[in-house]
């Protein structure tokens, strides 16, 4: 028996993954615009090999020590060199993979109460104090840390939605790609710690897709509120987004990670038809038909109140998530008590 949405989100449930009748399949076109620096490591660092004075026609033994001479002297640069961001094709982005990570994350540190799991935790073998690695996030988020939580269930609602092992994702997030001239978007920073990084600018627009499958519109309005599509509010994404850096040129304080995401389009597929009517019929807005496809497009004012009028549902299915917490809100609080204690 079908269990009750009231209950869904804590009961061990699985959705097929070809089970699309009266569900709802599609793309979302997101707009993300940086409210802060964001800095989403590639793993690499830029550095140049200086192959000056070497020569294809050298003895083999003089050219293998002059390279191994130059890698050394290139993997000691590397540590000095600035940290990069993301590129695909050439083109700076945001990748899917991180979006997709930290809207799942959040989910799940707001899901506690209607026993969401962690795909990935580390149990803390201590509680950090202030000043100590990882206070921070231990003040924004210890009640949904402890006690310990289970990890990669495969059964709750998040790991249905998003993907747990053995169990494919029904939510595929795109790269988002910039807009704009690569070289106006990007500062180098060299900050406190002596850390040197290549920083996405404040204001910079990207913009991307997310593909759906067979999703309840329960489901959908829970991805919209992961997103805070619905709020117009920033998530957290990157690094340095719990603290906040010192720029060392110009001793300027800098904060990084606010990510502000705006629904720009929702393309649903035409087997939607009759459910997409209904509800856009509940939220008192009008589908269009796309020329091509006949895929149902809505956008605009209209897109925003039916996202507002699904993440209403989302609520009333999955009563167990904390939907009035306001992570960056709580974490400049958490700052303003630091410098009121010299942290």
């Amino acid at each position: 028996m079908r269990p009750s949405l009231s209950s869904r989100a804590s009961q061990a449930f699985f959705t097929p993954r070809h089970e699309l009748k009266n569900r709802l399949s599609g793309t979302l076109t997101l707009e993300a615009r940086a409210e802060s620096y964001l800095h989403i490591w590639s793993g690499r660092t830029h550095v140049e090999l200086d192959l000056s004075g070497i020569r294809p026609d050298m003895p083999r033994n003089e050219l293998m020590e002059a390279l191994e001479r130059r890698a050394a002297d290139l993997a000691k640069k590397a540590i000095i060199e600035p940290a990069e961001l993301v590129r695909y094709g050439g083109e700076l982005i945001i990748p899917g993979s991180s979006l997709k990570g930290a809207v799942r994350a959040r989910l799940e540190l707001l899901g506690k109460r209607a026993g969401v799991c962690f795909v990935m935790q580390r149990r803390p073998s201590y509680r950090p104090r202030r000043g100590q690695h990882g206070w921070r996030h231990y003040a924004l988020w210890h009640d949904a840390v402890e006690p310990p939580r289970r990890v990669a269930c495969g059964s709750c609602v998040i790991c249905d939605l998003f993907g747990s092992p053995g169990k494919c994702s029904r939510v595929f997030f795109g790269n988002f790609k910039l807009k704009g001239a690569l070289e106006d978007w990007i500062d180098e920073l060299q900050l406190d710690y002596g850390e040197r990084i290549r920083a996405i600018k404040l204001g910079a627009v990207f913009e991307g897709e997310i593909s759906f499958l067979g999703l309840e519109p329960e489901e959908l309005g829970l991805l919209a509120f992961g997103m805070r599509l619905h709020e117009g509010k920033p998530i957290l994404i990157g690094k340095n987004k719990y603290r906040r850096r010192i720029r060392q040129d110009t001793g300027e304080e800098l904060i990084f990670g606010r990510l502000l995401l705006r629904a720009v389009e929702l393309r649903l597929a035409p087997w939607c038809k009759k459910l997409a009517e209904e509800l856009a019929k509940e939220a008192s807005v009008s589908l269009t038909l796309a020329q091509e496809g006949e895929e149902l497009v809505l956008s605009g004012e209209a897109l925003a109140k039916l996202l507002g009028h699904l993440v209403e549902k989302a609520k009333q299915a999955y009563k167990g998530f904390n939907y009035e917490f306001d992570d960056i809100a709580e974490l400049e609080a958490i700052w303003r008590e630091g410098r009121g204690q010299g942290a």
